[in-house]
């Protein structure tokens, strides 16, 4: 099931959200209340990704952001054309220095397999528009080297698809 439509929605409510909800706001912006704004996108991507539908039938998933490899649900990313940039991070586990865009690489033709982490914006203060997602390099053909980081695509380039649920069988 193709989630294009839910993330550009899920997107825009979260931006929305944080940039007049949040941001604004001194006391609503600093550290203890960035948490509790991603707990609630959490929540959010939930129910606008997964709920009203087949997926979804208002429990818990327990999920939380990043999502990790063992994670039951599975969200694939795949770039939309050759060309798409994914900018591969520096390691292959999220910390506090990291640092992505070199190198900045194009898709290419070859297969790829992309697992969604979860939305990524580079400002955690400012106004955010969650202008990327975080994925995790799980195989690429052309790029062997970086199997196993996590990297950064822009919405625009690339697809959503579920791959599996908690007690899923897709």
């Amino acid at each position: 099931m193709n989630l294009n439509e839910q993330y550009a929605h899920f997107r825009l409510v979260a931006r929305t959200l944080w940039n007049f909800g949040f941001r604004p706001y001194k006391e609503l912006s600093d550290g203890a209340n960035q948490m509790a704004f991603q707990r609630i996108v959490e929540s959010l991507f939930q129910v606008i990704m997964l709920g009203p539908g087949p997926f979804y039938n208002g429990t818990e998933l327990g999920f939380r952001f990043p999502l990790v490899k063992e994670s039951q649900l599975k969200i694939k990313v795949v770039p939309s054309y050759p060309t798409s940039q994914i900018h591969v991070g520096n390691a292959s586990e999220e910390v506090d220095s990291y640092t992505y865009g070199v190198p900045m690489l194009d898709a290419g033709t070859g297969p790829i397999d992309l697992e969604f982490v979860g939305p990524y914006d580079w400002d955690t203060v400012g106004i955010r528009d969650f202008q990327y997602i975080m994925v995790r390099i799980v195989s690429w053909r052309e790029h062997e080297e970086f199997e196993g980081r996590l990297a950064l695509i822009e919405p625009f380039y690339a697809s959503l698809e579920i791959v599996s649920l908690p007690d899923s069988s897709l």
